[in-house]
């Protein structure tokens, strides 16, 4: 059960404690009841990850905190800030205003998802078995597999989330526990080692041979002997010899006891020797790298040696292949799917023009990840945006006197004309939603949902979309007029319980009913249906706003 927020009564101070939950922060909140007042002490600071206790880094971040009073009348009045001051490991300073509280639980938000993500386990820290899901220590779920702990660990390291590995290999956040419920293998029958080594050749309608075990390749020459030799046409055995001519499509069947030479020149290429954890997390090192550099070309060995050459000790040519393994493995949503990045990221532009410094900062962050959607040709100009965007965000936020304001704001829709001009560099497509663009398939829609949506979006609404069902929605809405004009809003998405999360902006189509008896989403269906050409369910609606 989640931890409730704790409230003050004061509408200011209540939205500081709800912006400090929101990046995750511990928040404790004192109540003091006198004659004419209540005193309210809130003390903020960062969650300590368990990696960090005890050492000098995780006593520097326990002491790196916020407290403040606020007090308010007994008898009617408003609340107010009587004192806010910031610690750290060796100072403090006195915050004069909200702007002032603001920026610090924002400063402290960020530290906390760089510690979280720092000490968090990586995905291929998961053990490999089936976990149990414990929730305030009671046991909730049993069988989730590892793969689905996997997606969770990664999804709270990108979000800047605490998680913590036990020293039993369980995952631990919050009030939550993953532990994997590992089984002793029973020990296998002994077999004789001269069972293993016999082997058939196998040859079917003259084609290539292959090595099949003995066992197999007697079992079919009694199959066809016995029970099956209604299928069999002709047929001739001797010494674990035989040449069957089946009746069907299996057509001609040759088998014969393998020599050396036949095991020698057919046996299929030896198994890729397994893969350690030490050097799997050391791979996984050198793709977060790559990453880290915005490298979103082609990982060719010319650019791996190009973005490692400067590292302490760069990797040799021979652990390139599982170094592009751990590349692929680790794609961000952004990279999966970049067109619905730079969708997401127009719609954050244009929501900017209204010059609010929360639009301008959502635009700062879809700048900040949208160059893993980009060439590396286009890296330099999106950094330019993005540093502008960010330069007059903060200027929005410092302006007083009406000339500064005046600058600040001329300043801000010259940032974002730059920041669409970069977005659209990346896709051109993404000055408006195409119908031909529109994902059709189940997995093409969960990557775009998570690169649409990767900004902003809360621990449970990714989890969402990897757990959810991709479906279309068709949302059909007639004129407020003689109701013979229908609009339709098609979206791809993930259904969930209780929500429907987009993948790409809606795809407006307007049409004329054909069949004024029936319902605006029957005739969208007879209308458009035939367009939606998708691999999953598409659900027509009567939309309620009339």
């Amino acid at each position: 059960m989640a931890t409730e927020i704790p409230k003050t009564g004061i509408k200011n101070a209540d939205e500081l404690i709800t912006l400090a939950t929101a990046f995750g922060l511990t928040v404790t909140v004192e109540t003091t009841d006198r004659e004419t007042i209540t005193a309210h002490v809130v003390r903020i600071a960062i969650q300590v990850p368990t990696a960090y206790a005890g050492t000098e880094l995780g006593r520097a971040i326990r002491n790196d905190t916020l407290t403040m009073l606020w007090t308010k009348p007994n008898k009617g009045g408003r609340g107010r800030l009587d004192d806010a001051t910031a610690y750290g490991m060796f100072d403090s300073r006195k915050l004069r205003t909200l702007r002032q509280v603001t920026a610090r639980i924002e400063t402290l938000g960020h530290d906390s998802a760089k510690y979280a993500r720092d000490a968090a386990p990586l995905p291929n820290d998961v053990v490999e078995a089936p976990h149990a899901l414990y929730i305030d220590g009671k046991l909730r779920k049993e069988g989730i597999p590892a793969e689905r702990v996997r997606t969770f660990v990664k999804n709270r390291r990108f979000n800047g989330l605490v998680t913590h590995q036990d020293d039993d290999g369980g995952i631990v956040c919050d009030n939550r526990r993953y532990v994997p419920v590992t089984t002793e293998p029973a020990p296998a029958e002994e077999t004789p080692a001269a069972a293993e080594e016999r082997m058939h050749v196998r040859i079917a309608n003259g084609g290539v041979p292959e090595l099949v075990d003995s066992r197999d390749a007697l079992e079919e020459i009694n199959h066809a002997m016995m029970d099956g030799k209604r299928d069999v046409r002709e047929m001739s055995e001797g010494r674990g010899n035989a040449r069957i001519v089946y009746r069907d499509q299996r057509g001609t069947v040759e088998l014969r006891r393998a020599t050396a030479e036949d095991i020698a020149a057919y046996a299929p290429a030896p198994a890729p020797a397994p893969v350690d954890e030490k050097t799997r997390r050391w791979a996984e090192g050198f793709a977060a790298k790559w990453w880290a550099e915005q490298h979103t070309g082609e990982p060719t060995d010319a650019a791996l040696a190009a973005v490692f050459a400067h590292t302490v000790k760069p990797p040799k040519r021979e652990a390139y292949p599982l170094i592009r393994e751990a590349i692929t493995a680790l794609t961000p949503p952004a990279a999966a799917a970049p067109l619905f990045a730079a969708l997401a990221a127009r719609e954050a532009a244009d929501e900017a023009a209204d010059l609010a410094p929360s639009s301008l900062h959502r635009l700062v962050n879809h700048l900040e990840t949208l160059p893993l959607a980009a060439p590396p040709a286009l890296h330099e100009r999106l950094r330019a945006a993005r540093d502008t965007a960010e330069g007059t965000w903060e200027s929005l936020r410092a302006a007083h006197s009406l000339p500064a304001k005046t600058a600040a704001r001329s300043a801000a829709k010259d940032a974002i004309v730059r920041a669409r001009a970069a977005i659209l560099a990346v896709q051109p497509h993404a000055s408006r939603m195409h119908g031909t663009d529109m994902p059709h398939t189940a997995d093409s829609i969960r990557a775009a949902a998570l690169a649409y949506l990767h900004v902003g979006a809360t621990p449970d609404e990714t989890d969402a979309i990897e757990s959810g069902a991709a479906e279309v929605r068709v949302d059909c809405r007639p004129d407020t007029g003689a109701g013979w004009t229908v609009t339709a809003r098609i979206t791809a998405g993930i259904r969930d319980v209780g929500w429907f999360l987009p993948a790409h902006p809606p795809i407006v189509v307007k049409f004329r009913r054909v069949d004024g008896r029936q319902s605006p989403a029957d005739n969208a269906r007879k209308v458009i249906g035939s367009m939606l050409r998708v691999d999953v369910p598409v659900k027509y609606k009567d939309d309620a706003r009339r």
